[in-house]
């Protein structure tokens, strides 16, 4: 018979207590990084948006958007930045998917001829290409001896593509090789014993999963393409000046910190929208 009256033992709750470490190892990292990074990036921006008494005006960023040379340099650093990251993937591409489908001896050489260019300096691969697509260099001697002449190639926007794609090839292959390094071979096993071709089985297995990589690499040459100053100086068109190259020039030359920082604010502006469209293509909200 069972007593209606008894009542389940009362379970005691212990107290729940907050783990320290955690919170020190997300804590402390996130600190520094905001300390030594957000606090003089943001120190800086302000001067675009603060006059000399520190009120507050967008008077800097009206005359920036007034003057057809900073507009025309912002839209060209863009395009310029979207033009590489894609010839990037399209020669990066090929390149990662042999890297991840190699093995062995194979495998560490490859890896090793892509690394390796990261451990020079890009002043000095930035001065390679100046020797090489100078009136004298390589490419105008061998042009010179096949009879098609010698051309300006050095401070051309196409000059700069050449040099800039050798610059952040790297950073487009590696992600793309780290996420197809995980893609589990036995899908495409699983397609072909079902009859799929090599291109359907590219198209509609492989491709789509590495798409992460696609996407990482393609925005993190972008990034690296339109904040670069070194290579652009260096070999760039001074008709057609990339963004870090003008705001150089307003605070080494013109000594305008307030339009540098104007400036620099409208290539953070472009680097967050590059973002988010690479959230809204990952199908992520931000």
């Amino acid at each position: 018979m069972v007593n209606i009256g008894a009542t389940a033992p009362l379970t005691r709750r212990m107290p729940h207590r907050v783990s320290v470490r955690p919170i020190l190892l997300l804590g402390l990292p996130a600190a520094i990084v905001v300390v030594l990074f957000y606090v003089p990036l943001v120190a800086f921006l302000t001067l675009g948006i603060r006059t000399d008494s520190g009120a507050l005006t967008l008077a800097y960023l009206h005359n920036l958007i007034g003057n057809s040379v900073y507009v025309s340099g912002v839209i060209y650093s863009v395009m310029f930045s979207a033009v590489t990251a894609l010839a990037s993937l399209a020669l990066g591409y090929p390149v990662a998917y042999a890297l991840a489908h190699s093995t062995g001896k194979k495998r560490l050489i490859l890896l090793t001829m892509i690394v390796v260019p990261l451990f020079t300096s890009g002043l000095i691969r930035s001065y390679a290409w100046v020797a090489i697509l100078n009136h004298q260099g390589v490419v105008n001697s061998l042009l010179s001896a096949l009879g098609f002449g010698r051309h300006q190639l050095l401070y051309t926007s196409g000059g700069l593509f050449v040099a800039m794609l050798n610059v952040d090839l790297p950073f487009m292959i590696l992600p793309l090789f780290g996420v197809m390094q995980g893609i589990d071979k036995r899908y495409e096993q699983a397609a072909a014993t079902l009859g799929g071709g090599p291109v359907r089985r590219f198209v509609s297995i492989y491709f789509p999963l590495s798409l992460p990589g696609v996407l990482a690499g393609s925005i993190l040459v972008f990034a690296l393409t339109i904040g670069s100053f070194v290579t652009p100086q260096l070999i760039g068109s001074s008709s057609h000046m990339m963004v870090a190259v003008l705001i150089n020039f307003e605070i080494s030359s013109v000594l305008d910190w307030h339009n540098g920082a104007a400036l620099s604010i409208l290539l953070v502006a472009a680097c967050v929208g590059a973002l988010v469209v690479q959230a809204r293509a990952a199908k992520f909200e931000l």
